[in-house]
């Protein structure tokens, strides 16, 4: 059974696996190569690659798989980032941890007042983006 709205999608977990699983081998080009029984000092056998089932990709399977990254980039509303964000985590990121990869994950901002910055707002904004974990040349600079 499954249930939608706008918020919330609902899906049967056994249902989703099992099509996933139809879907990857669906997906598996055909291999006319026989590596016979897979061992563990067997050349091609990548360890890392053992799916639920116990079977084994080989290299040769993985180079015909397609891209195997995903490199983006997009500006960000400054008065929506809100929003914005939380779509680029629904639309894309989900999706990429949905399909298994390992996500890296940057956020750059810069940001100018014409007027400047107090004493009182450069403190907060330091210790705040110090408790968040930002790296340590984050900061404040003076334009020239």
């Amino acid at each position: 059974m499954l249930f939608a709205s706008d918020g919330i999608l609902l899906v049967d977990w056994d249902t989703a696996l099992a099509q996933r699983r139809q879907e990857k081998e669906a997906a598996k080009p055909p291999i006319d190569v026989e590596f016979g029984e897979p061992s563990d000092t067997e050349p091609g056998r990548l360890l890392d690659d053992v799916d639920d089932s116990g079977s084994v990709d080989t290299i040769e399977q993985l180079a015909l798989a397609g891209p195997t990254s995903y490199f983006g980039a997009v500006k960000i509303n400054s008065n929506l980032y809100a929003g914005e964000i939380a779509k680029i985590g629904r639309g894309v990121l989900d999706r990429l941890i949905g399909y298994g990869a390992k996500l890296e994950l940057s956020l750059e901002i810069k940001a100018a007042k014409l007027d400047g910055f107090t004493e009182n707002e450069i403190r907060t904004i330091n210790e705040n983006a110090t408790n968040l974990g930002f790296d340590s040349d984050s900061g404040f600079e003076e334009e020239e």
